[in-house]
């Protein structure tokens, strides 16, 4: 499944300022998700482009119900832009062992609490990540060829019409966006 998405920050706003603007929309209560993303050793330290390949181990937690994932993702034609295959599993560990036998290491560790929505034909996710704050990402899934530079330009329309304001589109995966602050830490 292609997944398409565009990414809007509030940098001045909270889920609850968000979410009073958005007032037609039923939304999700609130999971927490940890992400553990792994990149081709190879890749540590280049932009991501068409092709390469990320991994994520996600931990999902709702209440007392937890479900882990493993998801590969392709890059397509830009860094918010992949093909995605992705499986429930019963463990973290062994896969995370597997990875790094394939040639994969660990790039960055994801920690944010997301509430979900459909919008049709779109897929909404309220976050917010630990360290960067609050966001909506917009998502098309298809399995079609199409020009997700065109599918992009809708999504931002969609998200005009719905009158939010005070956003930012942000173009940089969030695990991008921790490893750069993580290194900003470190000088």
């Amino acid at each position: 499944m292609r997944e398409i998405e565009v990414k809007l920050q509030f940098p001045d706003k909270t889920i609850n300022e968000v979410l009073a603007e958005l007032t037609d929309i039923r939304w999700s209560d609130p999971v927490a998700q940890e992400d553990s993303v792994y990149v081709a050793q190879e890749r540590l330290g280049h932009k991501v482009k068409p092709g390469d390949r990320i991994c994520r181990l996600r931990k999902e937690t709702k209440g007392n119900k937890t479900e882990l994932t493993w998801t590969m993702k392709v890059q397509q034609q830009s860094s918010l832009d992949s093909e995605e295959h992705e499986t429930t599993i019963g463990d973290l560990e062994a896969p995370a062992a597997m990875l790094r036998q394939f040639g994969f290491t660990d790039f960055v560790h994801v920690y944010k609490q997301r509430r979900k929505a459909v919008a049709s034909p779109y897929n909404l996710c309220l976050d917010y990540v630990h360290h960067l704050g609050v966001f909506i990402e917009i998502e098309y899934l298809t399995n079609e060829d199409v020009d997700s530079t065109e599918i992009q330009e809708k999504m931002y329309d969609w998200a005009r019409a719905q009158g939010l304001g005070n956003y930012v589109v942000n173009t940089t995966p969030y695990d991008t966006q921790i490893h750069e602050y993580e290194k900003s830490k470190e000088v």
